[in-house]
């Protein structure tokens, strides 16, 4: 800036912008005889006169559920045939093999149906290939120890997980049968084809037995269950709630019953997934 000031172009660069602003009769006759420069003053602030805003805090996303394939292999027919299949032979190719019975329950990963929260309905392997096993095996007793067995948690997501806001029963009811007579399901039945649940759920009683399944944890989560049910491991007998509180000195001794809690919810003060009925 000196140099140029001391060489005059200082000057002529004013002289000219003066011109073409209309300005020049102002600027007409302007020299610079000399040049001083000055040092710039330096200010110093103190911190302390001004308020400090406050830390801004950045809240992360929100966490959202993991999907996950069941890491156990399954039994399922395949060319006519009872074949040990897994979720890694379904990604091989997902858009037939996932329209197979009970496959995107179990690969719900693989098959894009993670939007469900709802156990695997095949008869799987535990880890060491050693024994079959239902997500019914899993709810019928020791849930919490069965669990954690390896592989459990992501087959039998519903049993294992507080997926809704109450509990199914983990006995079998008794349905009609179309052909006459009855047959047994259990809720894992009721929704393994999210197309028939509101088929299901609409069977007499089906909705006050498996309440997490059919969305009316609002009305039945601390409900007696209004279906007929079959013990396990007592020669398949037939019983009700009803049954269960028909002689209150008996309500604890039947209520201890595997599976009885979580199905007469009412009558045995059912304690579980945070509830106290």
């Amino acid at each position: 800036m000196v140099a140029a000031a001391e060489s005059g172009a200082l000057v002529a660069a004013i002289l000219v912008e003066a011109e073409a602003t209309g300005l020049g009769d102002l600027v007409s006759g302007l020299s610079v005889d000399t040049v001083e420069t000055q040092d710039p003053e330096t200010e110093v602030i103190d911190p302390t006169q001004f308020p400090t805003a406050a830390p801004v805090t950045v809240s992360p996303p929100s966490a959202t559920p993991t999907c996950r394939d069941s890491s156990l292999s399954f039994r399922l027919m395949y060319n006519d045939k009872l074949r040990l299949k897994s979720c890694e032979w379904v990604a091989r190719d997902p858009n037939w093999k996932c329209d197979l019975e009970g496959v995107s329950e179990h690969c719900p990963n693989t098959c894009g149906s993670c939007d469900t929260c709802s156990d695997s309905t095949m008869v799987f392997y535990n880890i060491n290939k050693k024994k079959t096993r239902t997500c019914s095996w899993a709810a019928r007793q020791d849930t919490d120890f069965r669990c954690t067995i390896s592989g459990m948690a992501n087959t039998c997501r519903s049993t294992c997980t507080n997926c809704g806001l109450c509990k199914d029963s983990g006995v079998k009811f008794l349905k009609q049968s179309d052909k006459g007579g009855f047959v047994k399901k259990g809720c894992s039945w009721v929704g393994s084809k999210p197309s028939k649940l509101n088929i299901h759920c609409g069977f007499k009683g089906v909705a006050s037995h498996c309440p997490n399944t059919c969305l009316e944890c609002s009305t039945y989560a601390c409900a007696d269950s209004e279906k007929e049910w079959v013990f396990w491991g007592k020669n398949n007998k037939r019983k009700t709630c009803a049954w269960v509180a028909r002689k209150p000195a008996k309500v604890n001794k039947r209520c201890a019953n595997t599976g009885v809690k979580a199905t007469c919810r009412e009558t045995c003060k059912y304690v579980g997934y945070g509830l106290t009925c």
